[in-house]
């Protein structure tokens, strides 16, 4: 699961220093990473994943294989957040071919997503970032239809009108 592309690509400090040396850019992780919450793959970002679920941290404490293997199994089918905003279900759900040929197998997702779906412009965001994106979405184009409704103040023109009776 630890992609030291991700890793690197995500961490210009790291990058410049190990290039893409997994065993390298691996022992950083283990031994600085996670404390620095340095997230190994757009997968899961586990210091984010134990952080939203005092749940897990009660249950796995320091083990972070748990963490893993918890979102691997359980965690994506609960459709808790993994922390990166890709949401493996919400991206097959969204797809009939990909459901058709993964199911739930959310490393297979994963890597799909990465292979093809970035390329071919498919949506792997979980679907609660991407309602509220609409919604706020919405939200601007109506406050912009309103202030295109409202008279505008530059080109008024004030009249004053008499009322006395000059008779």
């Amino acid at each position: 699961m630890f992609d030291e592309h991700y890793y690197a690509d995500s961490n210009a400090d790291l990058k410049e220093a190990f290039g893409y040396d997994r065993e390298a850019l691996w022992n950083h992780f283990m031994t600085y990473g996670l404390k620095e919450a340095r997230s190994m793959n757009g997968l899961i970002d586990i210091v984010k994943y134990r952080e939203m679920y005092k749940d897990l941290e009660a249950a796995f404490g320091d083990d972070w294989d748990a963490y893993l293997e918890h979102y691997l199994t359980f965690g994506a089918k609960e459709r808790r957040d993994s922390g990166t905003g890709f949401s493996p279900l919400d991206y097959a759900d969204r797809y009939a071919d990909l459901q058709e040929a993964y199911g739930e197998d959310v490393l297979a997702l994963w890597q799909h997503y990465q292979a093809f779906g970035t390329t071919e412009n498919r949506e792997g965001r979980d679907k609660r970032i991407v309602a509220a994106e609409e919604a706020d979405r919405r939200q601007q184009e109506e406050e912009q239809k309103r202030e295109e409704q409202r008279p505008s103040q530059s080109g008024a023109r004030t009249v004053r009108v008499n009322h006395t009776n000059d008779n």
